[in-house]
């Protein structure tokens, strides 16, 4: 029978050893689980998604442009109708051109007229010898039509003579404006026009049309005064015999135009003439050729291409629409994942950060519209809207970042926009040049009008590639083409110099946005007349000559290895401003004065030693000065001991244990971790070389004699002991890197260090300045 109890144990030995058992999670996988890999897809996505929806709204039109030359014929590709432009003008123009020019009556001529001859009738009322004489003069009245009005008058019995009279009136009038008198400009041009023209009556019959069609030849000229009297002659005959001479008299005395020629009207009526005509379309089937090759595309064939896009489009399935897109996505997301796959193996901070890889998909995604953008506000100026967003993504990048990583995304980014816009492959040759020669010039930002002589250059290399390309596909050159190509290279040269001109006005921006900082920043922070150097050198002299040795020293060494030399000599200059708050507290300060720390416990001392680390980073936090600075600040010692006060610290211990009557010491001493700076180690490379000259430097100035090989000597033991010590293990600095980095300190401390002639005693210094120079 088993033992339980043996059972018992042995099941809680299977326990512990399969959690001390690693998971067997394969590789691959392990590598997905890992935070910058995640950000990295999720970016990558991002891209593609959003270039895709880019390059989609891009194409979702016609891919030619007005004042387009074809290279190769167009044909449809898929049935369509379109409006014939020509046909449907010409009968546009037809149906405005059939509308007759509209008269209308003199208004006020037919009044007066109206209103005399409606008079007439108030005569009859009086005698004829009581009529006033200028009156019976001036409508030429007889005195058998005075009395033939009297007798009309009293025809009438029941009191309608009024009535009748004025029917009678409106009867002439309306056949006196039966025919239209026209003033001599208005008939000259009807005459000229020819055929018919309307008139607007302005008495019509209840049972008449209100206007009608007159023929020019029956039109009368009013200076025309044989044809007018003759006409008022033959219009005077409707009223009685009597009084025929009257009424024509009263016509005669002030002839006007009877109508007037009517613009407004004319020009409304020829307007919905014009409008109403419907277009006349032309049938095109597929294959059908919409334009000849070598063709400029004007305003009519733009319409008909956009037309039969618009049909593609609508016919277009689902199917085949989602295929399409697909493919133009599919190729985004292979480009994006290129980008991101360089990003992960090129050691680069942005997959760390995700603010920082989402400023550069953003960065790339807005480069992408403004193409798009640019494209569509200078479609015949293709090397100027659309270069320009790729080259200010590319020298953005330069300058945050480094010249591979620029270089890679740059021409990632120029494919991207060749994609997105359909463009051939000259176009890509043209952007890659223009990406390449600016990445190469930017290696260093040291002057404000670097990026101007960037863009400048740039502009030049991508208008002299554009060329060299225009003449591979058009090796017989005509006159048009050479004014093309003129056009397109000063395009792409300005378009280089736009965009070297807005980084450097937006470069403080850029800074900001992206956290860091660039030579130029770097070069003005070096600056010894920037307050927190001024204070350094009046409060602290010591420290600050000990900054001075330390960034020619970084310098030299980072130059060495490829590093950022300018960033580690500022970053040395301010590496110790928190000693400020105490100088007095660092033996370089102290100029052979009493040792402050005498009177303090080794704790005490320890703590304001530690301290100006913590005092440098809020200092430096109170002037603004950029992150990568402080991190100098704070890393410059890394998580190092502070070796003089852990061992007085110790020693002190011992004299204790030994009062205390112990006859040895227990060795036990205070703990190495409490006297170690708070860290952090250094992250960059620039920070390790900043860490190793700080330590070199204080050795190699207590050193009694600095020679050669003792500067040597002091430089590898302090390089191995930090190494040995860990203080690399956060950044990429390698054991080759750290071989360059010694030589170029040892290098850097005997210059620093050399040898000078000793004067003989007594003779002065010139007369050996002199003796010296002559044995030289």
């Amino acid at each position: 029978m088993a033992n339980p109890r043996s059972a018992k144990s042995s099941s809680a030995r299977r326990r512990e050893v399969r959690k001390k058992r690693p998971d067997r999670v394969p590789a691959w996988l392990a590598k997905l689980r890992r935070r910058d890999v995640t950000w990295a897809m999720l970016f990558t996505l991002l891209l593609a998604l959003g270039g895709g929806a880019i390059a989609i709204t891009a194409r979702s039109g016609t891919q030619y442009h007005r004042n387009q030359v074809v290279t190769e014929p167009v044909v449809a590709r898929v049935t369509f109708n379109a409006v014939n432009e020509e046909l449907t003008r010409r009968e546009k123009e037809a149906a405005r051109a059939s509308v007759t020019e509209v008269y209308r009556a003199n208004s006020r001529a037919l009044e007066n007229l109206r209103e005399e001859l409606l008079g007439l009738l108030g005569i009859a009322e009086q005698k004829f010898d009581e009529i006033d004489p200028q009156m019976v003069e001036a409508v030429s009245l007889t005195a058998e039509g005075h009395a033939a009005l009297v007798d009309f008058q009293q025809s009438e019995q029941d009191g309608s003579a009024g009535q009748r009279w004025q029917q009678r009136v409106d009867l002439m009038l309306r056949t006196f404006f039966a025919v239209p008198i026209l003033s001599e400009a208005d008939y000259d041009a009807a005459v000229a026009r020819g055929g018919l023209i309307t008139v607007i009556h302005p008495l019509p019959e209840p049972t008449q049309p209100a206007e009608s069609n007159v023929f020019f030849s029956a039109l009368l000229n009013v200076e025309d005064h044989t044809a007018v009297y003759e006409r008022v002659e033959q219009v005077s005959s409707r009223m009685p015999d009597a009084l025929q001479s009257t009424v024509m008299n009263m016509l005669l005395a002030d002839v006007q135009p009877t109508y007037f020629y009517d613009d407004e009207t004319t020009a409304a009526r020829k307007f919905v003439a014009f409008d109403s005509t419907p277009d006349v379309y032309d049938s095109y089937m597929p294959g059908d050729l919409l334009v000849p090759a070598e063709t400029r595309i004007d305003d009519q064939y733009f319409q008909l291409l956009q037309r039969e896009a618009q049909a593609f489009r609508s016919q277009e399935s689902w199917t085949r629409f989602l295929i399409a897109r697909s493919g133009l996505v599919g190729t985004l997301l292979m480009l994006s994942a290129a980008v991101w796959l360089y990003v992960l193996r090129s050691g680069s901070r942005v997959p760390h950060n995700p603010v920082r890889g989402l400023a550069v998909t953003t960065l790339l995604l807005g480069g992408q519209a403004l193409a798009v953008i640019g494209a569509g506000m200078s479609p015949s100026m293709p090397f100027g809207g659309v270069t320009f967003p790729t080259l200010l993504v590319t020298i953005v990048l330069a300058v945050v970042y480094s010249q591979p990583f620029a270089l890679v995304l740059g021409a990632a980014h120029a494919l991207i926009v060749t994609v997105t816009l359909d463009k051939p492959v000259g176009f890509a040759l043209v952007l890659l040049a223009g990406v390449s020669i600016a990445v190469w010039q930017l290696r260093e930002v040291r002057s404000r009008s670097k990026l101007v002589v960037v863009g400048a250059v740039t502009g030049l290399v991508m208008a002299g590639t554009l060329t060299v390309v225009w003449l591979i596909d058009h090796p017989a050159m005509t006159l048009e083409q050479w004014r093309r190509l003129g056009i397109d290279a000063a395009a792409a040269a300005a378009s280089g110099f736009a965009a070297g001109l807005l980084v450097q006005g937006m470069l403080p921006l850029i800074e900001r946005a992206f956290k860091v900082t660039t030579a130029m920043t770097l070069k003005e922070l070096n600056d010894n007349a920037r307050p927190l150097l001024k204070r350094l050198a009046h409060e602290a002299p010591g420290t600050y000559q000990h900054s001075l040795r330390i960034a020619d020293m970084a310098e030299a060494a980072a130059d060495a290895i490829g590093c950022d030399g300018l960033l580690c000599r500022v970053g040395a200059m301010y590496h110790d401003i928190g000693k400020i708050n105490k100088p007095q507290y660092f033996i370089e300060n102290q100029g052979g004065g009493p040792n402050k720390h005498r009177k303090l416990s080794p704790a005490m001392s320890l703590l304001v030693i530690v301290g100006h680390v913590k005092d440098g980073v809020e200092m430096a936090r109170e002037y603004g000065l950029p992150r990568v600075l402080i991190h100098f600040i704070e890393s410059h010692h890394g998580t190092t001991l502070v070796e003089y006060f852990y061992h007085a610290a110790k020693k002190k211990q011992e004299e204790k244990q030994l009062e205390a009557g112990q006859a040895e010491p227990d060795g036990e001493g205070p703990s190495e971790f409490e006297f170690r700076y708070p860290g952090p180690k250094p992250q960059s490379r620039e920070a390790a070389i900043m860490l190793i000259c700080d330590g070199i430097e204080a050795a190699a100035r207590a050193c009694d004699e600095p020679t050669p090989a003792r500067l040597q000597q002091i430089t590898h033991s302090i390089a191995m002991k930090r190494l040995l010590d860990g203080q690399f293990d956060e950044c990429s600095l390698t054991l080759a890197d750290l071989a360059k980095v010694e030589s170029a300190i040892v290098k850097t401390l005997c210059a620093i260090y050399h040898s000078r002639i000793k004067y003989p005693a007594g003779e002065r210094p010139e007369r050996a300045d002199r003796g010296a120079a002559a044995t030289a």
